[in-house]
């Protein structure tokens, strides 16, 4: 770490909101009348600068609520602009929120090195709080930044974001994935017995339940059973007010039960054609990228030579964190015979494709049960479906649907790895001994404490 930049920082930005101390320090700073607030000041060093994102223009100088002096420093941080180091401060600022907490990170670009300070502002007693940052409409990464940068805080709106716990920084970024929520028109059951409706509705409570907001929330295909147009519009009722709550952008990947005409004229509002349904997303560095394995008329995957030669020029230039792919057919084998029958037909020429390119993983769903796998050296992971899944305790010969199991993805895209968490549907008691209040207390510990505390046996 450059100590003189970080002295120039301390001395001419935070010195004078009464901030002092070393790295990690917290101070009250009073403000006026009744309103305190304590402030974390904390110097980090980054290895790569794309870790943190730039907070758009339009949002950048937003009211966050706060007054006094605390006012003073989150304004401070935001429309600071000069020279120190060689490094200008304030070129690229990202607003967080921790729950009722608002976070303000300044990234500067020293000549050697990444500098940040990050400045959290936290409601103390008396004090009547603010707004939350950024308020509606604001940047969609806003809330779910937070536990991205620097390693130093974690997702999902805890106070104690100054602490990290284990080795791994929190995830750079969050991802719902879905799959297979084969709707009908007017609500029918599925196979007159499959209220998928409602299923898809205890999924979307279990997503709201996380109390994240995801980077993006991904359905990897067979949204309708039939393709009807009706099924897309009820679908879309049912997905699109979580997305919007959520300020996270939704994708549709085609499956084989989807028609392409329909799937683009009631959930893209595109012409209604036999294009394949592809799309590229730019989740602030990461990039995803939805290509479509349907083969009207047919239940098998395939991907044509257009498609092919359209993923290899948008992965010719690598993206900052990478490249996930979404698709519907999973290029990995089931041990279930129809499957095998209804596979993604050759997957060399896929292979081939990514090969050599910054394809990270692949989301996918189509089986109607969680499983991975490698291909091509890429990490594969199938979400299990919303409306059904396989009862898989049985021959393979035997495998049959079943309404239960049903699960989701939680995919956190880490610097080094991405990991696939099932989330299992279920109305089922829990313990309750981990809570934040726990967190809380362990975060006031050192290291050393927190072992002592929670990793020695007493008996």
């Amino acid at each position: 770490m450059s100590g003189g930049f970080a002295v120039g920082i301390e001395e001419d930005l935070l010195a004078r909101h009464r901030v002092v101390g070393g790295e990690g320090r917290r101070v009250p700073v009073v403000g006026s009348g009744q309103r305190r607030a304590a402030v974390d000041a904390v110097l980090l060093s980054f290895d790569r600068p794309r870790v943190v994102p730039p907070l758009a223009a339009a949002h950048r100088h937003r009211q966050v609520g706060f007054e006094g002096a605390g006012a003073d420093l989150l304004e401070d941080l935001l429309a600071k602009r000069r020279e120190v180091g060689g490094a200008r401060i304030g070129e690229g600022v990202l607003g967080l929120q921790v729950g009722s907490d608002v976070c303000v990170v300044l990234r500067a670009k020293p000549l050697v090195g990444i500098l940040d300070v990050i400045a959290v502002m936290r409601a103390d007693e008396g004090t009547t709080g603010g707004t939350r940052c950024f308020g509606d409409g604001c940047h969609p990464t806003h809330a779910s930044r937070a536990g991205r940068v620097g390693g130093e805080t974690y997702a999902g709106g805890m106070a104690s974001a100054s602490v990290r716990f284990g080795q791994y920084p929190p995830a750079l970024r969050t991802i719902v994935h879905l799959s297979d929520t084969h709707f009908l028109d007017g609500g029918r059951p599925l196979g007159g017995r499959f209220d998928t409706t409602a299923n898809l509705s205890r999924t979307l409570q279990k997503v709201r339940d996380l109390g994240i907001r995801p980077d993006a929330i991904v359905v990897t295909g067979d949204l309708t059973d039939e393709g009807e147009p009706g099924a897309y519009r009820d679908l879309r009722a049912v997905l699109e007010p979580v997305a919007r709550d959520l300020a996270a952008p939704l994708v549709w990947v085609a499956g084989n039960h989807d028609e392409r005409p329909a799937l683009r004229e009631h959930l893209m509002d595109a012409e209604p054609t036999q294009e394949p349904v592809t799309g590229v997303w730019d989740l602030d560095g990461l990039r995803l990228i939805a290509i479509d394995t349907s083969v009207p008329g047919w239940h098998h995957g395939d991907l044509d030579e257009g498609q092919l030669r359209w993923l290899e020029e948008h992965l010719a230039t690598p993206a900052p964190l990478g490249t996930l792919l979404a698709m519907h057919h999973p290029p990995i084998p089931s041990h279930l015979p129809f499957f095998d029958i209804l596979e993604l037909r050759d997957q060399q020429r896929l292979a081939d494709a990514i090969a050599g390119t910054d394809v990270r993983g692949i989301l996918a769903g189509h089986l109607h049960y969680s499983t991975n796998a490698t291909f091509a050296g890429i990490p594969v992971s199938v979400s299990a479906a919303t409306c059904y899944t396989m009862d898989l305790a049985r021959p393979p010969q035997q495998v049959n649907g079943m309404d239960a199991g049903q699960s989701f993805h939680l995919v956190h895209v880490y610097e080094t790895t991405i990991t696939h968490a099932v989330v299992p549907v279920v109305d089922a008691d829990t313990g309750d001994y981990f809570s934040e209040e726990w967190v809380e207390r362990m975060a006031a510990l050192t290291p050393h404490e927190r072992l002592e505390a929670f990793s020695r046996k007493r008996s």
